[in-house]
């Protein structure tokens, strides 16, 4: 807006506050509140005012400790840290989301950052069978398939290729999902949270297929493989290879960070997430697609027919505002900024419009000088605030003139759209780095190269029964999937066959599996879920038989080797397409959204949904997420009315304990802290209640194992059965040191 037009602008204050912060009457009146979930990033904001006394700053006419005292020398830390008064500011899991945290997403704190680079400890996380901290000495990247020479790289080689560094965004395929599910959550954290901006070192893929001598003729896709337990592997075409994908080892001037990636890990810019694969092990280049379990039962879109769209890769432009958003309250009226992030993986953001009434009406924003492809864009708007409610919405378009679609339209065609970037070959002059690295032993290739494709190559000799997998199903996988495979702690992988055309999909192996052999290659490379690649061929062929029995593919007394497997005729084997519009940058979108500015059509957002009086405070304390200045959090626990917005250190004796590092790398902290409920009891409850010594401390180990909720909740703990029982015990111990 023209701040020139009037007299004199008077600036606002921002509060956090519980996401339902209208109150029901007032939604009743306007007809608006919390923003209809929609892709166009809306939300809903109002005002409470509040005089304030002219008395004298006491930090002002009497001098603080820090102006009259000697400070901390240099090189007191020698790896700096922040403020403990930023504490608050972390990324955080969403409670309730999954059932073990080593298969999760931690959220990143979006209200909270400024600029488009997020900080590296505050990059999201997604794990699929938890991280560890590997030596970087003792890492190897193979790359084979069809290229003249297959390699094995240490990182200290591929560090000594030649680099570039890129700014690009990463984002989940889930981010935003909860908007879709009509979920509410109370911020923008945990709504966007699994999206960051890094700036990246590395090398380009291209240079290194090039010096391989890689078939451009043959080749179509490669395999990515990390070397987690999941061994998470993803298709990805030659095109995007040999264009901007990288293998980096740098962010944020620094090395990679363990929780995303180091020492080596993928970078496919403006890809959904999952294809950037972590701890980079090695990577295949094949003529055909994979059709992993990433790529058929999990990050494909379910059409109405029953359908699924498969190889979906590109993430489209999107927006969200970041201030005022989800969680906060406007304190006066007058001036505020508006701002939030906009992004695209088709290219560049072009422009970014803001609607201060639910969409009627739009205009546009100002955008940051920085504005990078496949990069966050930081946008901003001025805004005079005359004290009524309002929704507030961001809409942006990209540089292919694509504009973000609103829910509504996104709604009907059930997709997430992208597009793929056209061909660049880069030329690495002649295979001019040829003495770096070494020849992949055959030995070493036939020992990690255990993937297997639809048409069965990769399949091991060997041969398993039902009968037989049935006892080994009872003895390593019932106690997650449930002795029938109908649990849903983890994961349904029984039953749903037919459904997937109806109003209530039930999604499980039997009925998204489109090839039996995408089975048999999950199983064999990240199952049992502790004890990852612990199985024999023919354990892994008796429980594959086993879950296609449970599904009825096979009957009780089925045998599987090498060759029946492919005779299996899932029922889903026609169910998936590769026909839609984003495998090439002229692929045409699914929505085509007109970048209406006035009297917009269907512009007048409702409320959709909204967090109900018990539920606000399950993702814990909004006061405690926030900064304790500035924007300032809302207290929403209602048991601490007047918990201060920050609680000073723990003891020297308490900070120095091992069991805060065990805690840490747990991911406990997340949901406990030491002297104030998160989402679990504080450290200092617990103490109350176990420190005496009465209680068995076996006891207390057997309940983290196991997990579940108790006197403490709704909201479950999570079980973790891979933490060893010493590491456990330290950490109880440390806990209990609050008695």
């Amino acid at each position: 807006m023209d701040l020139k037009s009037q007299e004199k602008p008077r600036y606002g204050r921002i509060m956090p506050a519980p996401e339902n912060f209208i109150p029901p009457g007032e939604l009743k009146k306007n007809r608006r509140g919390f923003l209809k979930q929609s892709v166009a990033a809306g939300l809903a904001v109002v005002a409470l005012t509040k005089q304030l006394k002219a008395e004298p700053d006491v930090n002002i006419t009497q001098l603080p400790e820090h102006s009259t005292t000697l400070g901390k020398p240099v090189a007191y830390t020698g790896y700096g840290i922040p403020s403990r008064y930023e504490h608050n500011i972390q990324r955080r899991p969403s409670p309730g989301l999954t059932r073990t945290l080593e298969s999760s997403v931690a959220f990143a704190p979006l209200q909270a950052l400024f600029g488009i680079i997020t900080p590296s400890g505050l990059h999201f996380e997604r794990h699929h069978s938890g991280y560890h901290d590997i030596d970087p000495r003792n890492h190897r990247l193979m790359i084979h398939g069809l290229v003249k020479q297959s390699k094995v790289y240490t990182v200290e080689d591929i560090m000594r290729l030649p680099a570039i560094s890129r700014i690009h965004f990463i984002e989940c395929g889930a981010n935003s999902g909860m908007e879709w599910g009509n979920v509410a959550v109370p911020t923008v954290q945990y709504t966007h949270g699994m999206l960051s901006c890094s700036e990246f070192t590395g090398v380009p893929l291209a240079v290194i297929l090039d010096d391989l001598g890689v078939d451009l003729k043959k080749a179509k896709f490669i395999l990515a493989e990390g070397a987690d337990g999941a061994a998470l592997t993803r298709t990805i075409p030659i095109e995007m290879a040999m264009d901007d994908v990288m293998v980096v080892y740098g962010q944020n001037g620094e090395m990679l960070r363990p929780e995303n990636g180091y020492p080596l890990r993928l970078l496919v810019p403006g890809v959904q997430g999952v294809s950037s694969v972590k701890w980079l092990r090695r990577i295949e280049v094949g003529d055909k697609p994979w059709n992993t379990r990433e790529e058929a039962l999990h990050y494909i879109d379910l059409l109405p027919d029953g359908i699924h769209r498969q190889y979906t890769w590109i993430q489209e432009c999107k927006s969200v505002i970041t201030s005022p958003s989800g969680g906060q309250k406007l304190m006066d009226k007058g001036y505020y900024q508006i701002n939030g992030l906009a992004w695209s993986g088709r290219g560049s953001v072009k422009t970014v419009d803001v609607s201060v009434d639910g969409g009627k009406n739009w205009s546009q924003a100002v955008l940051d000088p920085l504005v990078l492809p496949k990069a966050l864009t930081r946008f901003r708007f001025d805004w005079q605030w005359n004290g009524q409610p309002a929704i507030l919405q961001s809409r942006a378009t990209d540089s292919t003139n694509y504009t973000q679609p609103l829910y509504s339209q996104l709604r009907e065609v059930r997709v997430a759209v992208g597009v793929i970037l056209p061909l660049t070959i880069l030329n690495a002059g002649g295979r001019m780095w040829s003495s770096i690295g070494r020849e992949a032993h055959p030995d070493e290739i036939a020992a990690w190269d255990t993937d297997v494709r639809p048409d069965g190559t990769g399949l091991k000799s060997g041969k398993g029964s039902v009968r037989e997998g049935e006892v080994l199903y009872e003895q390593k996988c019932a106690v997650c999937h449930g002795s029938f495979g109908d649990s849903n702690e983890y994961l349904v992988i029984a039953g749903g066959v037919g459904s997937l055309k109806s109003a209530s999909p039930v999604r499980t192996v039997g009925s998204k599996l489109n090839h039996a052999t995408t089975l048999y290659d999950y199983i064999n490379r990240a199952m049992p879920f502790q004890q990852p690649k612990s199985l024999t061929t023919d354990e892994v062929y008796s429980l594959t038989a086993y879950v296609l029995y449970l599904n009825e593919i096979l009957p009780e007394r089925a045998e599987l080797d090498e060759k029946k497997i492919l005779e299996v005729k899932m029922p889903n084997r026609n169910g998936f397409t590769e026909d839609h519009g984003f495998k090439t940058i002229q692929g045409k979108p699914d929505v085509k959204n007109p970048r209406c500015m006035k009297n917009c059509p269907g512009g007048n957002d409702k409320v959709s949904s909204e967090l109900p009086d018990y539920a606000k405070n399950a993702h814990g304390n909004i006061l405690l997420q926030n900064r304790i200045f500035g924007v300032m959090g809302q207290n929403t626990d209602p048991n601490n009315p007047n918990q201060p917005a920050y609680v000073s250190t723990s003891s020297s004796a308490t900070a120095e304990h091992p069991g805060n590092d065990v805690l840490q790398k747990n991911g406990c902290t997340a949901c406990h802290a030491p002297d104030r409920k998160i989402v679990g009891p504080s450290y200092k409850s617990l103490a109350d209640k176990y420190g005496d010594g009465k209680t068995d401390i076996r006891q207390l180990i057997a309940k983290v194992k196991s997990g579940g909720a108790g006197n403490w909740g709704i909201v479950p703990m999570p079980p973790h059965p891979s933490v060893a029982d010493s590491e456990i015990k330290t950490a109880i111990e440390r806990m209990l040191l609050e008695y």
